[in-house]
């Protein structure tokens, strides 16, 4: 119905006017609703397993790896703000959840789910799920035990290198608490790395889909480990730390080093990588 009809059969003037405004809404309402809305755009959310998206870690290491990570800045900046007594609070609290995060990695191991199955058996479930209407690929993806271990690994890392950073000056209670944090962190790596090696390899039947295992992921280690020891080496080589913080820092770079020397020996480097 055209503007003059509906004037014609004695409509009002703003009513007639009302009426064609939704029409216009109406004609450009399918435009817009093929547009992606702006609320997806801005929040993506995480992929199922099998796409670029990477995965989120599980919170069983993901909430204590944050927590510990917001205590050691905390920490870093009580010693700035020459608050030593709430620094060494703030060093328990990143040692504390350190041992949370690692006991969360070794739950995830030893509670792990059966290994996928095979792809024909994968694709014929696919088909199954989608046949039933059930949705196929939905949800957020997570780490997977190895994945989320070797996070847990990087986390010790960050509280040794944000303890050595600490040393320089710390005096009293505070130079204790930096020299416990370190030792903690590169003890319970040791510990970690011993824990793993105990672990049977990954099942090569699995085949090439399947998360890399152990096996592969450890030598990814070693870079943090000539981190350490280079930042060790640059602490020890500027002059600032006295006699007893050079003996703190060389027992570690030792330290390091048999670490280093562990992870060559338990997954020795491939011939021609």
């Amino acid at each position: 119905m055209s503007v003059n009809q509906m004037r014609l059969q004695g409509m009002p003037v703003r009513r007639v006017l009302a009426v064609v405004v939704a029409l216009a809404l109406f004609v450009t309402l399918p435009a817009a609703a093929s547009a992606a809305p702006a609320g997806k755009a801005k929040h993506p959310r995480a992929k199922s397993a099998g796409s670029d998206a990477a995965p989120l870690l599980p919170s069983i290491v993901r909430v204590r790896i944050d927590r510990g990570t917001a205590s050691l800045a905390r920490a870093a900046d009580y010693v700035d703000r020459d608050m030593p007594d709430k620094a060494v609070a703030s060093l328990l609290n990143a040692r504390r959840n350190m041992y949370a995060a690692w006991r969360g990695a070794r739950y995830l191991i030893e509670h792990a789910p059966p290994p996928p199955p095979p792809a024909d058996a994968a694709r014929v479930h696919h088909r199954k799920a989608r046949a039933s209407g059930a949705p196929v690929g939905a949800g957020t993806a997570y780490a997977d035990p190895p994945t989320a271990t070797m996070a847990v690994l990087g986390y010790q890392h960050t509280v040794a290198t944000a303890a050595f950073g600490l040393l320089d000056g710390a005096k009293g209670a505070l130079r204790d608490s930096v020299s416990t944090t370190m030792f903690a962190a590169l003890n319970r790596r040791d510990s970690s790395i011993a824990y793993i090696h105990t672990l049977p390899p990954a099942d090569p039947a699995a085949g090439e889909d399947a998360p890399p295992g152990f096996d592969t992921l450890m030598p990814g280690v070693l870079p943090d480990l000539d981190d350490e020891m280079q930042q060790i080496e640059g602490l020890l080589d500027g002059g600032a730390l006295t006699p007893g913080e050079k003996r703190i820092m060389n027992q570690a770079d030792f330290q390091v080093f048999k670490t280093e020397q562990t992870i060559n020996a338990y997954w020795p480097p491939v011939v021609g990588d």
